[in-house]
């Protein structure tokens, strides 16, 4: 197991429902690796903590706050995306069509379906900085 000092992340996250970038640095909580997996935590705002774990096929994403999202990334997989927040707990369908996790950068691009019907397209992307051993 590898454990690195806490460092950056930069996260991007763009929709076609809304195409401008959103781009934030933030710190990190931990990133370590086991084997092919890499685990890291970051804060998002005052109210969110986020959580990905990330393999060579598949990535996960826990945000857990105010209102908590759970999903997994499987290239080509069609995987349930929970949202649970005060007005209730809603399951989508997200169909990855692009994941790739390469030196510390991690990166997907999904559909986003509410009841067979695609509603946007997300992409996200994580990019560790100064990732120094």
């Amino acid at each position: 197991m590898r454990k690195r000092k806490a460092n950056d992340v930069r996260v991007i996250q763009a929709s076609k429902s809304n195409p401008q970038k959103n781009e934030q640095v933030v710190s990190l909580l931990f990133y370590e690796q086991v084997f092919d997996t890499i685990s890291f935590a970051y804060i998002e705002d005052e109210a969110h903590k986020v959580y990905i774990t990330a393999s060579n096929d598949k990535i996960a994403c826990m945000r857990i706050g105010e209102s908590n999202t759970f999903c997994s990334f499987v290239l080509d997989e069609s995987t349930p995306l929970i949202k649970d927040s005060e007005y209730g707990v809603h399951t989508f369908v997200s169909k990855t069509k692009q994941l790739s996790n390469e030196a510390g950068l991690f990166h997907v691009e999904y559909d986003l379906f509410m009841q067979d019907e695609c509603v946007d397209t997300i992409t996200m992307t994580w990019e560790i900085e100064n990732n120094e051993k």
